[in-house]
């Protein structure tokens, strides 16, 4: 078997993984809700059973998912180059006519400018991207307040004037019991192509996965509101944007 093939079988495994893994728990559920409300006691047994069984399989499936993501995984930084269209071209002008667009003015998009609000995330992510230079101009950022709470969690996104900054959750088949995150450095004229794509969930949102020149490489919160929800117009809104600054520079 080729390499090519092997990988194609990989990411099958890794997509049927991940739907057992989230839809066992959910069956599961469902089983002991159906017993609760039936108040059937003869049906008892035969629902223990299943959620004896469901368990371990979840269980299995969850540590099968976790070796094939690793197996699976591409390191981004590793397969970054320079832009040829992209040579010669202003980035930074590029990032502040996409921001500067009136539909940018919601919430948790923050608009680097003069007011203490958008100072004051600036400081946090000042503090809290570590590999944020000091000598960059931040434009604008994703994510506020409890993103930055905690130091243990947290995902955002930072666009500077040479750099897009993103710190993200892992997305592995332990997400949501570890919460670990890693941060990486774009420059702005290696990126093909940007998109924010399903979100996953673990006891509530967790995050939405980002995709950058094609490849996976986390979560990313779409929101901090009440539950933890997923905000779609956000979502939306940095689709667009990452379609208009990543475009193709056309040659005259």
């Amino acid at each position: 078997m080729n390499t090519k093939q092997q990988k194609i079988n990989l990411l099958k495994w890794k997509k049927a993984l991940t739907i057992a893994s989230r839809v066992l728990p959910i069956v599961a559920l469902a089983l002991i809700m159906y017993y609760r409300l039936s108040g059937d006691n003869e049906k008892l047994l035969p629902v223990v059973i299943i959620a004896l069984i469901l368990i371990p399989v979840w269980g299995i499936c969850t540590v099968m998912l976790y070796f094939v993501q690793k197996k699976t995984q591409v390191d981004i930084m590793q397969v970054l180059e320079p832009r040829d269209d992209l040579r010669g071209v202003d980035m930074t002008n590029r990032v502040a006519e996409a921001i500067g667009q009136d539909k940018c003015k919601i919430k948790n998009f923050v608009i680097a400018d003069n007011s203490e609000d958008a100072q004051r995330v600036i400081r946090l992510y000042r503090e809290n991207m570590e590999s944020l230079a000091s000598n960059e101009q931040i434009m604008a950022v994703i994510n506020r307040k409890t993103a930055l709470q905690w130091n243990w969690g947290w995902s955002g996104l930072c666009f500077t004037d040479k750099h897009l900054y993103l710190h993200l959750l892992k997305n592995n088949a332990f997400v949501g019991l570890t919460f670990s995150s890693h941060e990486l450095k774009l420059p702005l004229n290696a990126i093909k192509s940007i998109y924010i794509g399903d979100s996953v969930e673990y006891k509530g949102y967790l995050g939405s996965e980002v995709h950058i020149n094609g490849i996976e490489v986390g979560l990313l919160r779409m929101g901090y509101g009440f539950g933890n929800s997923e905000d779609e117009h956000l979502k939306q809104l940095l689709n667009e944007l990452f379609k208009e600054i990543f475009r193709k520079q056309e040659t005259t």
